[in-house]
């Protein structure tokens, strides 16, 4: 998935000449951050770490420092701005440029860039496999399970561009419960009609 993200790079142009995306895309919601969120979530990881900075250079110096077994271990407790169903908390961001001429990876969105026509065109093939999400399962607690059938529209994707509340929203989270679970309660016991 992030991989793919090369072939919006202008700094890797023209070393590539295809392209997969096996479950997923860099225009998945869970793919991308915008800047801030990436800020907020490094400055969430130093406090979880048991370090307090605001600064850029201080949060970058204090993780290079840190050892990989404590930011793998706490990376999981990052929360995220949106809705419970975003996943993962670090993933790219568009890059600032800098004054001092250092290469960017990603300049923009990849909706952006896409949209932008700025891209390497390769042939590009996408997939996904059967039981996407079976990995996850194993993740989700009673709690989770518990909310997710008390407030289900929260666990609505947040790139339909839903407001949580709105009638609009409603009928979408039950419509997909519905899809997917029926009548029953959302349990390990039938979680597999919704990853298939």
């Amino acid at each position: 998935m992030k991989d793919i993200a090369l072939f919006l790079a202008p700094t890797v142009r023209g070393l590539f000449q295809r392209a997969i995306s096996q479950s997923g895309s860099v225009l998945n919601p869970w793919a991308y951050v915008d800047i801030a969120s990436a800020q907020t979530r490094a400055q969430q990881l130093t406090q979880l770490l048991g370090y307090s900075a605001e600064d850029n250079n201080d949060i970058y110096n204090f993780l290079m420092g840190a050892s990989s077994e404590n930011i793998t271990i706490q990376q999981s407790n990052v929360t995220t701005e949106r809705r419970a169903s975003e996943g993962l908390a670090f993933v790219p961001t568009a890059e600032k440029t800098t004054g001092s001429g250092g290469e960017v990876f990603l300049p923009a969105s990849p909706l952006e860039i896409l949209k932008s026509g700025n891209f390497t065109r390769v042939p590009y093939i996408t997939g996904f496999c059967s039981t996407e999400g079976k990995f996850l399962v194993s993740t989700i607690t009673s709690d989770t399970w518990d909310q997710l059938n008390n407030d289900f529209e929260s666990f609505l994707p947040y790139d339909l561009n839903l407001t949580i509340g709105t009638t609009e929203s409603q009928h979408a989270a039950a419509l997909v419960k519905k899809t997917y679970f029926g009548n029953e309660t959302a349990s390990i016991a039938n979680v597999e009609q919704y990853i298939k």
